[in-house]
Formats: structure tokens, sequence, C-alpha cells
């Protein structure tokens, strides 16, 4: 399969995404919910970016 290599950084971000879709399949809410309680507490930008 031909596409784009493969990087540490979109492995991480491939877990990441992984990880928020279960969290919110665990605790019953959206995915669109629970991206929006992570960015009111400024958690995407402010945790998950700066791991990249």
């Amino acid at each position: 399969m031909e596409g784009t290599p493969r990087t540490h950084e979109s492995d991480v971000m491939q877990f990441c995404v992984i990880a928020i879709e279960t969290a919110a399949r665990k605790m019953d809410i959206s995915l669109t919910e629970l991206t929006k309680r992570f960015d009111e507490q400024g958690l995407i930008e402010g945790r998950l970016y700066k791991c990249l």
C-alpha cells in the first residue's frame, strides 16, 4: 500500500485519536462532546500538540 511514510508524529496522533474515541465510547458520550470538553480545558492545544 502506497502513501505517505509513517512518522513518529503520525503514529502518536493516530494513538491519541484512538484513545480519545475509546474514552468517549466508555463515557457513553459523543466524540464531539469529549473533544469539546478537552478543548474547553485547553487540553488539545496545550497538551496533545505539544507532545508531537
